[in-house]
């Protein structure tokens, strides 16, 4: 089992998809301040169509109830794969 679930969620916050095949994710989290997020996944993938301007994401770690991070797409940058940005 992976050690993070990547649920991806609409503008309204309701869950549309799980990615569960990215290339990478990397996140810097910070104490009551604003973090970031980059997620790569394959722009072939089915998963890609998931991410339209308005979506976000919540990252779960296996075991925790909440979200450990959240938030929305600043950016889709299209080449072999999408990259997203908070």
């Amino acid at each position: 089992m992976d050690e993070y679930r990547i649920i991806v969620r609409d503008a309204q916050l309701a869950p549309i998809g799980m990615v569960d095949d990215h290339l990478s994710l990397e996140m810097v989290l910070k104490f009551n301040d604003v973090g970031q997020w980059t997620l790569k996944i394959n722009a072939g993938r089915p998963h890609a169509r998931l991410f339209q301007p308005g979506c976000g994401i919540a990252v779960y770690r296996e075991g925790v109830a909440l979200p450990i991070m959240s938030g929305p797409i600043q950016g889709i940058h299209t080449s072999f794969h999408l990259v997203m940005r908070r």
